[in-house]
């Protein structure tokens, strides 16, 4: 009687190891997609804090080489 119980038992794993929970190609690609995001948001959230963060450029006081109507001064010109 033991013996065939272990026949039986051992009979139940001729198949090889469980099948997975999620597929392995799906898994990478939620991984690769999950990394993505996470490396794309670094990138937007280093430029608002940059760019939210930063004081006007140039100072109010200091003279531009672009007049106000977005036009390059003569002076800034070189010949």
């Amino acid at each position: 009687m033991m013996s065939h119980m272990a026949v039986s038992a051992a009979n139940e794993n001729i198949g090889g190891a469980p099948k997975p929970l999620i597929n392995s190609t799906y898994l990478a690609m939620f991984m690769f997609i999950g990394a993505e995001l996470m490396f794309f948001s670094g990138f937007i959230g280093a430029f608002l804090l940059l760019r939210l963060s930063s004081a006007d450029w140039p100072p109010v006081d200091q003279p531009t080489l672009v007049s106000r109507y977005r036009i390059p001064r003569w002076s800034s010109i070189k010949q």
